[in-house]
């Protein structure tokens, strides 16, 4: 599952947003805010070139940042 989900799983179910946003950078440095995240999320757009499977790894990437 690799270190982030050790600390997920560690935290619990229970654990808020900013709990787990705090122990990431604690173990990784700067994460995105909450809302930075959700706005990345929500401005991504499938280019007319692109397959649909690259535009979920294209996704995935940019969220993993």
């Amino acid at each position: 599952m690799g270190t982030a989900g050790d600390i997920l799983r560690r935290l619990g179910p229970k654990a808020s947003v900013q709990k787990v946003i705090q122990k990431f950078e604690s173990t990784f440095g700067a994460v995105d805010t909450k809302e930075t995240i959700l706005r990345k999320f929500y401005a991504s757009q499938q280019l007319d070139s692109e397959s649909i499977a690259g535009y979920t790894s294209r996704v995935k990437f940019t969220h993993r940042q």
